[in-house]
């Protein structure tokens, strides 16, 4: 996928809004989990906000599925300005998901590495 300097997927189309971010793991904190032998039982303490993080990302993963479905059949309808929203609704709904799961991992590799 395509990307600009900030990690965004672009826009479809010019006249729409450019997508936030992708997060990424910082690079220090993948280089410690990395280290972390395979076999290590690892014991930590999950937030309300990280079980926001999860819930919140696996649901906006459903709702990017059900909005990329109504996308297509809008679109093999002849709808293509719904098509254009439902799709622009899909990606932004994978944008956040993959930026919750990211920061519900990044909390457990964040406590496994102290």
């Amino acid at each position: 996928m395509d990307t600009d300097d900030k990690g965004a997927p672009p826009p479809d189309r010019p006249d729409q809004q450019p997508l936030p971010p992708f997060w990424e793991f910082p690079e220090e904190l993948l280089a410690k989990w990395i280290a972390v032998p395979v076999e290590t039982p690892i014991t930590v303490v999950l937030t309300k906000q990280d079980i926001d993080n999860l819930l919140l990302g696996l649901l906006r993963g459903g709702d990017a599925h059900m909005a990329l479905s109504e996308a297509l059949a809008q679109w093999t309808q002849g709808n293509i300005d719904v098509a254009r929203q439902m799709f622009a609704a899909a990606r932004l709904n994978t944008v956040e998901r993959q930026n919750r799961i990211r920061h519900f991992f990044s909390s457990i590799m964040l406590q496994a590495t102290r």
